[in-house]
């Protein structure tokens, strides 16, 4: 009798050891789960269409009724409109592959920090090709429903972009360099 209550006593032992980590940790490593399927789905939705040209994997990922904000420009709405949008800057940048060094997920949250490059050789964009390299680091943060992406907003460094391919952007009324106004301002004090 004491060798079978030895016996129920570490297999309790064990059992509760194994057991109760898994009672008290086991909702984070669920939470934690959650977190890493989604980044996965994320690195392959955007490897696919980035890099592989293949929009139609969107579907997977993006509600139809999905919205993109883009400032300066006018919200992109719908899943169709942003696959052509896509088709767009496909068509300009031909050979664009994207890098994603980051993706956070926050609860219904998610944010992707990448830098993607391309030459300027398609048409597509409503300026001439240029036929020159960009190299346009972002942070996109996306809002989740059911799983899907429903809302999108883009911070993408579009004014390196366009300094990039070869424009110079001139503040109203700015009429010589920052510079030498200084370099007057500091004669005038002597």
């Amino acid at each position: 009798m004491k060798y079978l209550s030895k016996i129920f006593m570490i297999t309790g032992l064990i059992l509760s050891s194994l057991i109760l980590p898994l009672f008290l940790f086991g909702c984070g490593l669920s939470e934690k789960a959650k977190e890493e399927q989604i980044k996965a789905v994320f690195r392959r939705v955007l490897d696919e269409t980035w890099n592989k040209g293949n929009f139609e994997t969107f579907d997977e990922l993006y509600d139809p009724n999905f919205i993109r904000h883009r400032p300066p420009f006018p919200d992109i709405v719908g899943l169709d409109a942003h696959k052509k949008r896509f088709a767009v800057v496909f068509s300009a940048f031909p050979d664009h592959k994207g890098t994603f060094h980051d993706i956070l997920v926050d609860g219904d949250k998610v944010a992707v920090w990448y830098t993607w490059h391309g030459t300027h050789s398609g048409s597509g964009l409503p300026i001439v090709p240029t036929d020159k390299k960009v190299n346009v680091t972002g942070c996109d943060v996306y809002r989740l429903v059911d799983g899907k992406v429903v809302e999108e907003w883009d911070h993408e460094g579009f004014l390196s972009l366009f300094q990039q391919l070869g424009y110079t952007i001139t503040p109203p009324g700015l009429t010589e360099e920052p510079e030498e106004k200084m370099g007057e301002e500091e004669e005038s004090d002597q």
